[in-house]
């Protein structure tokens, strides 16, 4: 059950991603989008919260176990979503994403394999690890074949920051676990994770970039409101992934959940969503899935 709900929370990320997209061009910000997609996604945490009995006031909560690190899984998203910004400007779509999964499948495994930042030890065998390899391949199979005039340009140090992005999501899930498990509580460890974000992504609209007043263009836009429901999509991603990250592991979590985004965007991409120029998938994109299904049913196999 927790495999298939890794699958569908990755599945609906490239949904969010369309979304915020539309945003975008309402806000004309790549940051503003991003701040309304976490605004959304915190008023469903307030929700939630409420609706489970839990007080929105978490200066009342108890934080007397949990380390001052339990709280930077907020810090790490806006360093993912800063650098990808920059990452998507300076090397185009699709090999940021490449570099992202490579991140984070390499560091998830050494999370696990060590137990580090307090997470149960998990065992591999040569035939996961071999299953870890195809999933890498096949996702940058299906990935770099969605362009036919993909050209590889080496950056080392746009490939280095790529590669923390996705080291900073799986580190991101091994705080907000931890922290949950002293809240006794994933609703609230999310909730002040997108809270720490969102308070982030103000400042640097505010002070830094100074075009909050941008917002404004929300009210006179025609577009429909849906397009600001991406947040809800974030919000359910972080709160199901401290949920599933303890019990699969953090390279389970992250393999199964990059699958799915991988089909949800092929998806997006076959039916044109979001205005998506509509791409039918190819052969070299169809042996890409297959290596990345392989793989992904090779780390469910223990000896």
């Amino acid at each position: 059950m927790f495999y298939a709900l890794s699958f569908v929370i990755g599945f609906l990320l490239p949904f969010q991603t369309g979304l915020n997209s539309r945003v975008k061009n309402v806000v004309t910000s790549a940051f503003l989008a991003s701040l309304v997609s976490f605004f959304i996604g915190l008023s469903l945490l307030c929700v939630l919260l409420l609706l489970n009995g839990y007080s929105i006031n978490f200066m009342a909560w108890n934080y007397e176990n949990a380390r001052f690190w339990h709280f930077f899984g907020g810090f790490l998203g806006v360093f993912g979503i800063s650098a990808a910004i920059l990452l998507f400007a300076k090397l185009g779509a699709i090999l940021p994403i490449v570099l992202l999964v490579l991140g984070q499948i390499v560091s998830s495994v050494i999370i696990d394999i060590y137990g580090l930042l307090d997470m149960q030890i998990k065992n591999y065998n040569a035939f996961n690890f071999l299953g870890f390899f195809l999933v890498f391949i096949g996702c940058s199979v299906v990935i770099c074949f969605k362009d036919k005039n993909f050209k590889l340009s080496f950056n080392p140090a746009l490939w280095l920051l790529g590669i923390l992005v996705g080291v900073a999501f799986s580190v991101q899930a091994c705080i907000n676990t931890n922290l949950s498990n002293h809240l006794f509580s994933s609703l609230k460890a999310a909730f002040i994770s997108f809270g720490i974000a969102f308070s982030v992504l103000c400042f640097i609209a505010i002070f830094v970039l100074r075009n909050f007043k941008n917002l404004l263009k929300i009210t006179l836009s025609k577009e429909p409101f849906y397009i600001y429901f991406g947040g809800i999509f974030g919000a359910l991603y972080v709160y199901a992934i401290t949920i599933i990250t303890p019990i699969i592991g953090v390279a389970n979590a992250s393999v199964w959940s990059l699958f799915g985004m991988i089909v949800g965007g092929i998806i997006i991409d076959m039916v044109g969503l979001f205005g998506v120029l509509q791409k039918s998938i190819n052969k070299e994109q169809i042996l890409g899935f297959i290596l990345l299904f392989v793989g992904v049913w090779m780390l469910k196999f223990t000896f």
